[in-house]
């Protein structure tokens, strides 16, 4: 412990365990070869070893401790053998060079500040045995710039991606995952959310969970948009809606504000009511033929709107569609439609 003239060390295969603390404040060493079979690295066991650079665990090593290599801030890259089944809070925290860390392990949960500012690092894949990412477990990971949360994570603690500056997409499945409201805090690059799911539960993450994201996109098939599933983002300024959906339901993009782009695909049957209300952004939308009723205040309060095109499919306009749209302009409705009824003060408040 802080032998600060060495520099290398080779543990010889006789050797059964590395204790606590063993190696911690050696702060010229860059080289450590572990011929050892041993099964757990300890407690602090590379503390604030600043000029380690290469270290490969031994495929006998089950457990890491806590910070085991906590500091090694001259650490580049790390590979945790598929023998890793747990490591402890903040074992790597600090590592200011790492770059790369391949986990090979069957890890269940990401402690505590497993990971926490490791300024470097810039790509990670977190193993399908995960179930838990815990508090700060990436939180000042300055340099990762996308991160794709597997299904089997089932809870994302408070700050666990905390201040990830570059951080601007996150591919997860909202349907398996909870994610506290401050696990993304002050990702401001956030921008991008990307579901890998195929289907959506109601109000699919409050909005103060990401509050800055302007993209959203699906990964596979989804049939329903469900009810609220965006109410409040206000942020969302374009979404691809598959051609798989074929269902939006009530109220499931109320209030997106800042939304400009819908593409509303022919697959389409029904659209339910308030789900683009008060899109205040919006100013274009193209009702597809598969629709044949315009729902209750579906498009309520889209101040925006200046072009409305109706197919000859629709039948019904039901009262308040499209009550105060101030700003519309042009409704198209073809000479073959096949409307019936328009309701109570479907177009009221427009020019």
């Amino acid at each position: 412990r802080r032998c600060s003239q060495l520099t290398e060390i080779t543990i010889p295969p006789s050797v059964t365990e590395i204790g606590s603390s063993a190696f911690s404040g050696c702060s010229n060493l860059v080289s450590i070869r572990i011929l050892a079979q041993i099964d757990t690295i300890e407690d602090s066991t590379f503390y604030e070893c600043k000029k380690l650079e290469i270290i490969q665990i031994p495929d006998s090593v089950t457990s890491i401790g806590m910070f085991a290599f906590f500091k090694c801030s001259s650490l580049h890259q790390i590979e945790i053998p598929k023998s890793v089944t747990y490591i402890a809070d903040s074992a790597f925290s600090g590592c200011s060079s790492l770059c790369t860390i391949v986990i090979l392990g069957k890890i269940e949960i990401i402690e505590d500040s497993t990971f926490k500012n490791c300024s470097s690092l810039t790509e990670i894949i977190i193993p399908e045995s995960v179930g838990s990412i815990e508090k700060y477990a990436f939180s000042e990971c300055k340099s990762l710039k996308e991160i794709l949360i597997p299904s089997s994570v089932n809870s994302v603690k408070e700050f666990a991606f905390s201040k990830c500056n570059k951080l601007t997409q996150v591919t997860l499945d909202p349907l398996t995952t909870s994610i506290n409201s401050t696990a993304f805090d002050k990702c401001n690059s956030l921008n991008s959310l990307s579901f890998n799911t195929k289907e959506l539960s109601t109000q699919v993450y409050d909005m103060n969970t990401f509050p800055k994201i302007i993209y959203i996109q699906f990964l596979q098939n989804i049939s329903a948009i469900s009810s609220s599933a965006f109410n409040g983002y206000s942020s969302i300024q374009s979404i691809t809606i598959p051609e798989s959906v074929e269902k939006i339901e009530d109220s499931a993009f109320y209030d997106c504000s800042s939304l400009t782009d819908v593409t509303i695909p022919e697959s389409v049957t029904f659209i339910g009511e308030s789900a683009f209300e008060k899109c205040s952004s919006l100013s274009e939308i193209e009702v597809p033929s598969s629709i044949s009723i315009i729902q209750k205040s579906t498009f309520k309060d889209c101040s925006s709107l200046l072009k409305v095109k109706i197919p000859s499919s629709v039948k019904i306009i039901e009262e308040k569609a499209f009550w105060t749209c101030q700003q519309l302009e042009l409704i198209e409705i073809p000479n073959d439609s096949k409307l019936q009824t328009i309701g109570k003060d479907a177009f009221s408040g427009s020019k």
